[in-house]
């Protein structure tokens, strides 16, 4: 009996606990993604802990929230990871990019967590590890921004606005309370986040008299945005596997497609919006010049009637991805064939 009340003993005090909780109040603009990012813990631990009923929950201002985070350790012992990865089954539609926005990691954060690479394509059914362990980190400072409306306007994009105020497009969505692949309206009201300019302190002395005015810096030339070749390459990987889907006028899939049905379709999927016909598209994107293209520029041709009335999705090495009438289906053409050469319009970025 003594033996066993010892080693009772010896195990309460050798078993330190692996979690405390702490408390947070939510403030006018918060978001699960942003408090999880501040705390670097994953959206579902917070939602769990908290009693909430999923991760898309809308917050309100004074709402009590339950941090989980690593309690102190002994320096002696190195720390480790906090959270395990988690499973997740791949449905249609799914790409690296949009599975990253939704749990709030990065596109190489996942695919190393997979071991994959960033460009690869996913397959309906495969399993993922989510959530990379992170480590604990302290309290985060108040924050430097504050909440302001924004009415959408044409060719507005969740991606468009997102980058116009220096945000993600999943942390957009999340305070908006919408998906990351939602289509938006116009004069739609969105919330958005103005950050404060951070403001240079100033000298302690007296500024010396002889001193010259800085010289003004060099305009830079605009540079035409684009999201990049890892969303490139996911949106790529998307519209490949429509490849032989046919072709129906008039079809958004995904069943069936038109021209501007397909992209329309695999550019919702990744937090796209466009409008319906390819002649509004070309209108709603920015005009890429001659010798810019890039891989997931939408390339635009006349074909039966003048103006823009047939587009596709560029791949790079001289082929685009498109649903064509004369092919029946979707199909991958050298943008050199003499037909689409001599009807090439131009391209559009979204």
């Amino acid at each position: 009996m003594r033996v066993f009340v010892v080693t009772l003993m010896l195990l309460a005090v050798a078993a330190p606990a692996a979690f405390a909780a702490q408390s947070y109040t939510v403030r006018e603009g918060d978001t699960l993604w942003d408090i999880a990012s501040r705390y670097q813990v994953s959206v579902e631990a917070i939602a769990r802990a908290s009693g909430l009923p999923d991760v898309d929950s809308l917050l309100q201002p004074g709402q009590r929230l339950v941090i989980p985070v690593s309690s102190a350790r002994a320096p002696s012992q190195a720390p480790s990871a906090s959270f395990p990865s988690q499973r997740y089954q791949v449905k249609a539609g799914d790409t690296l990019w949009v599975l990253a926005r939704r749990f709030g990691m990065g596109v190489d954060a996942l695919a190393t967590l997979n071991r994959i690479g960033t460009e690869s394509t996913l397959s309906i059914g495969q399993v993922l590890k989510l959530r990379a362990p992170r480590a604990r980190v302290a309290p985060p400072a108040a924050p430097s921004y504050h909440i302001e409306r924004y009415r959408v306007r044409p060719g507005d994009t969740l991606w468009v606005i997102a980058r116009r105020f220096g945000m993600g497009v999943g942390e957009l969505a999340a305070l908006n309370g919408i998906g990351a692949a939602s289509t938006l309206r116009i004069g739609q009201t969105l919330k958005v986040k103005a950050f404060r300019a951070r403001t240079v302190p100033a000298a302690s002395g007296p500024a010396s008299p002889a001193a010259a005015p800085p010289k003004a810096s060099p305009v830079r030339a605009r540079v035409l945005p684009y999201r990049g070749t890892q969303w490139a390459g996911s949106l790529i990987g998307l519209s490949r596997r429509f490849i032989g889907t046919r072709y129906r006028w008039g079809a958004t899939g995904p069943g069936a497609f038109d021209c501007s049905g397909f992209l329309q379709y695999v550019h919702a999927r990744m937090g796209v919006s466009l409008p319906r016909t390819t002649n509004a598209m070309f209108a709603a994107g920015r005009r890429v010049p001659p010798g810019e293209l890039k891989p997931g520029d939408m390339v635009f041709f006349t074909t039966y009637r003048p103006g823009p009335s047939h587009a596709g999705i560029y791949l790079g090495n001289d082929q685009f991805i498109h649903s064509s009438s004369a092919y029946g289906s979707v199909t991958i053409t050298p943008m050199s064939k003499q037909y689409y050469k001599n009807r090439y319009l131009g391209a559009r970025r979204f």
